[in-house]
């Protein structure tokens, strides 16, 4: 089975330019570099506007529920700055649930958080 994700961003406010550039950076990489045969394709996306984050993420949450053939939730907050690669990366876990933080730190932002695993 190949994946079919939904890239969801609950949000309050304006999304600052770097972030929704390396959000965009991360969309056209993972379609550049990613197969539907092999990796699979966001099948959706969605925002939300002047909700307060917990009833945001749960609307988003039901609405990824709604939709039988979506396979991933990849959810995203808009102050996370994210490396082009943040997809495959995620998806190559192959894990139920995978997380990766990202802090909007400094120009480029660093990722706090990948465990290498010895296989």
């Amino acid at each position: 089975m190949t994946a079919k994700i939904a890239w969801v961003m609950p949000t309050y406010g304006p999304i600052y330019v770097p972030v929704y550039e390396s959000h965009l950076s991360a969309i056209a990489w993972a379609s550049r570099t990613m197969t539907v045969e092999h990796l699979g394709e966001v099948a959706g996306v969605g925002i939300t506007d002047r909700m307060y984050t917990h009833a945001a993420e749960n609307f988003l949450v039901r609405s990824f529920l709604s939709q039988p053939a979506w396979t991933h939730l990849f959810m995203t907050e808009s102050d996370m700055l994210l490396p082009k690669d943040t997809l495959p990366k995620l998806l190559a876990l192959d894990r139920p649930i995978a997380s990766g933080l990202y802090f909007l730190r400094g120009s480029r932002g660093q990722p706090c958080l990948y465990i290498k695993t010895v296989t």
